[in-house]
């Protein structure tokens, strides 16, 4: 084969790859349209997943900060900083301190 029938060859093939990845984002971005309810359905389910993992990443690191501060109390110029936290905290009805 000479050159020219080679760069021929690859042309061709990569208009057919070029075709077949168009049709492809095609399809991918028309399935939803097709479904609706399918499409809302996977949007409430990550909504809520999403919300779920912010609540509980909230949770574990508000309890890591109040670990913290009450490992905190050794030291005596903060200590008594944190220990009146800890204390108004206790009185306010924040659990698990």
């Amino acid at each position: 084969m000479d050159e020219k029938t080679i760069q021929r060859d690859l042309a061709k093939s990569l208009d057919g790859l070029t075709v077949q990845v168009g049709n492809l984002v095609y399809t991918q971005a028309n399935s939803s349209h097709n479904k609706p309810m399918k499409a809302a359905v996977i949007s409430l389910v990550k909504g809520l997943a999403f919300g779920f993992g912010s609540i509980l990443g909230a949770t574990v690191i508000v309890a890591l900060f109040i670990f913290i501060l009450s490992q905190i109390q050794l030291v005596p110029v903060v200590g008594d900083f944190v220990k009146s936290l800890l204390e108004y905290m206790q009185n306010a009805g924040v659990k698990g301190v």
